[in-house]
């Protein structure tokens, strides 16, 4: 993870959104978000899907989604 240079945010490299998280790279990025306020997942195969299933995985290590 590097700060982007910016006021807040925080680039985080080598996840896979598409498979998983292991539980120290929920951690990690669940502090780092806590910490920055902004996370940017880069380097997503561009080639694989991220489905509405694997958003909310992703997505619940944040907490339960609020519906709105």
């Amino acid at each position: 993870m590097s700060p982007n240079g910016q006021v807040f945010g925080v680039r985080i490299l080598g996840i896979n959104a598409l498979v998983p998280l292991r539980p120290e790279q929920a951690q990690a990025c669940v502090e780092s978000f806590y910490r920055h306020r902004m996370l940017c997942i880069a380097r997503q195969d561009t080639a694989g899907e991220l489905t509405k299933e694997r958003y909310e995985r992703l997505a619940n290590h944040f907490g339960a989604p609020l519906p709105h």
